[in-house]
């Protein structure tokens, strides 16, 4: 049995570190720094082929050998760190050597990994520098033209299709996966070419006059009154501005509630639209050129494997929107765009297409969205963690026992 002092400790501990294959170690056995106590330390050691007893004889001889002259641990500082350019942040350069020596005297004296820590410190704030200069240079080149444009916004392989059946005034339904970006995309292409855009998410629950317009009771002083409140439709017809109506997760909807857009659906005249209010019977005239935009995760022809709860629409209803079938693309350049690290992005973005590959083979009822993958992106970028660990906790540990073996 191995026994340690604290001084002894701290010096195998710099070894351990200083170990070209310590990452790695680190990161397959989903430890850290904290981990090395003393038996943490003889184990690390014996996997790394760290000759302990080396180590500790080496510690004594220390100041000795320290009197020699050290390789130069140099950090330029010549460039302007104001307003560095693509080319000109200051490198951070130094001896490995020099910075294990210097890091074996301090833990020595009971100071740690000072030096490595310090150097660690730099460059992460270097790290966190370029990471944040490439996510902006890349958010300025994305738009497809001129407008406004979300933050991390990727035009999709539909972009085209979409804009172009929206200037003919058609109906339009984004069909594909669960968090693909067809909310975030239309809303960006929309904005982009001018339209105002107005949100509704839709539920069974949903009601025709949910989203034209409702009558309400109003109380005051006792006294009641019956008014007409505006819903998101309404408030479309109304406005002076050609306007978008953004319909989210339309196969959701009761199709008796779809039925009474059947005359808004209907090809515009010179822009404008009519409907009829659900409690008045009154029929109401776009001011301003009124298009609907509508997302599902189906075709409109009921519950799918993945997605339940999903309505058929009715035939008619159906026939009278341009359906546009989306999927996942663009996973690695769009968690660039919002900020990760460009092997953290790419990696995310090979595991998915794995993934989906085998839940589609499988007919699982799961599915990797781009949400999955930025908390992913999360776990490793900022919490450090471990692809493996990030991947697990992110989506693995969501699983079935069923659908975790047949993707295994």
């Amino acid at each position: 049995m191995i026994t340690l002092s604290i001084t002894e400790r701290a010096a195998v501990r710099a070894a351990i570190q200083s170990h070209p294959d310590w990452k790695a170690y680190r990161q397959a056995n989903g430890i850290d720094a904290s981990a090395l106590g003393t038996a943490g330390c003889i184990r690390a050691a014996a996997a790394l082929n760290i000759d302990i007893p080396t180590v500790i004889a080496h510690l004594t001889g220390k100041t000795a050998t320290m009197t020699d002259t050290a390789p130069a641990l140099t950090l330029d500082l010549t460039a302007d760190s104001t307003a560095p350019t693509a080319d000109s942040l200051p490198p951070l350069t130094f001896e490995a050597a020099t910075i294990t020596q210097l890091d074996n005297v301090a833990a020595a004296i009971g100071h740690g990994r000072l030096f490595s820590s310090i150097l660690d410190s730099a460059i992460t704030y270097r790290d966190e520098y370029l990471k944040e200069r490439d996510r902006k240079a890349a958010t300025a080149t994305l738009a497809i033209s001129a407008g406004q444009t979300a933050a991390g916004f990727i035009p999709p392989s539909w972009s085209k299709q979409f804009l172009t059946m929206v200037s003919l005034g058609k109906i339009v339904a984004l069909t594909g996966p669960s968090g693909n970006g067809k909310t975030t995309s239309a809303k960006a292409l929309l904005e982009q070419t001018d339209w105002q855009v107005i949100e509704a998410d839709c539920t069974a629950d949903t009601t025709a006059a949910d989203l034209i317009g409702r009558k309400t009771i109003t109380a005051d002083s006792g006294q009641t009154a019956v008014t007409y409140e505006d819903g998101p439709v309404a408030r479309a017809f109304a406005s002076d501005r050609k306007t978008a109506i953004l319909l989210n997760e339309w196969d959701s909807i009761d199709p008796r509630a779809a039925m009474a857009f059947q005359s808004a659906f209907e090809p515009a005249q010179n822009g404008s639209r009519r409907i009829t209010l659900p409690e008045t019977g009154r029929q109401i005239e776009s001011r301003a050129n009124v298009i609907f935009v509508l997302t599902m995760n189906t075709l409109g022809n009921g519950a799918s494997r993945q997605f339940q709860g999903r309505n058929a629409l009715d035939g008619a209803n159906r026939d009278r929107v341009e359906i546009i079938q989306t999927a996942y693309e663009h996973d690695a350049e769009r968690l660039i765009a919002h900020g990760y690290q460009k092997d953290t992005a790419d990696y995310l973005a090979d595991w998915a297409k794995e993934i989906r590959a085998k839940i589609d083979g499988q007919n699982l009822r799961c599915f990797v969205s781009l949400r999955r993958l930025i908390t992913a992106a999360d776990l490793i970028d900022r919490a450090g963690l471990s692809r493996s660990r990030a991947t697990k906790l992110a989506f693995f540990d969501r699983l079935e026992a069923s659908e975790l073996a047949a993707i295994s």
